[in-house]
């Protein structure tokens, strides 16, 4: 490697990144397990630890999903304050192959690219190529993943279920079963609307009577107007922006509303 990693007495730094997709999903190794298995290659490395950067619950797939930790740990990476980085496994570090060539640039100074059995030396050509290999792999079982979710999501939709992930307003955690105390409001949300109040003035009149969202939340107009205008309310259950079938559960709104 380069003689640039940085080191701690006769040590080189090498920080670690753990994460985790989803809080509480006991499919994965929890990011405190990760962490250890981490510390334990940078011992065996006669290395030492820099900085800890956890991720909880945060895609590495979805370009959309701000990774905070991840960024400061590149910012570190790329600025030489690190000698490199150690993971659990590649896929937690990332499932895009853009990330990956960000970390090769940065690797041009020297970094160790480990996780929990290999290492990568992004100095050499066999070392780029055996990292985007992995990240190649990572990103096309993501790929599939996401085109199973999606087929399901669908076969659900049909059938007249509930593709929600949290709780919808006025329901219960089924997504059918109806929570009468928020089915009220939103009837009253919808008549308000129709009569052309501002979604502004009807957020902030829930919030002052201590109506919160369905996940305890503060109202905004945007909230208001994405709660009324749930095709669950009608009867309907969506897809992709289309009402392709009836809801299992009863409409609480009228069809002319």
């Amino acid at each position: 490697m380069a003689n640039s990693q940085v080191t701690g007495g006769n040590h080189t730094i090498l920080d670690i990144y753990a994460r985790v997709s989803r809080i509480g999903d006991e499919r994965q190794r929890s990011t405190g397990g990760q962490v250890e298995d981490c510390e334990v290659r940078v011992a065996e490395l006669g290395a030492g630890v820099g900085e800890v950067f956890i991720d909880e619950g945060r895609s590495a797939w979805n370009p959309r999903v701000e990774r905070k930790s991840w960024e400061a740990l590149m910012k570190r990476l790329e600025s030489g304050a690190t000698g490199g980085v150690v993971v659990f496994d590649m896929a937690r570090f990332s499932r895009r192959p853009i990330e990956g060539e960000r970390l090769i640039l940065a690797a041009e100074r020297g970094l160790l690219v480990l996780d929990s059995e290999g290492e990568y030396d992004l100095a050499t050509a066999n070392g780029r190529k055996t990292f985007r290999d992995q990240l190649n792999a990572a990103a096309y079982e993501s790929d599939r993943l996401s085109t199973r979710v999606k087929r399901g999501k669908r076969v659900k939709a049909t059938r007249g279920e509930s593709n929600h992930t949290h709780r919808p307003f006025g329901y219960e955690r089924d997504g059918t079963t109806v929570r009468e105390s928020e089915a009220s409001v939103i009837r009253e949300m919808v008549r308000r609307i129709l009569a052309g109040e501002s979604l502004k003035k009807i957020a902030i009149d829930l919030n002052n009577r201590g109506i919160t969202t369905s996940v305890g939340g503060l109202w905004s107009g945007e909230k208001v107007k994405r709660v009324a205008a749930n095709p669950r309310n009608g009867g309907y259950v969506p897809y992709l922006g289309e009402n392709i079938a009836r809801t299992e559960g009863p409409a609480l709104i009228s069809e002319s509303d």
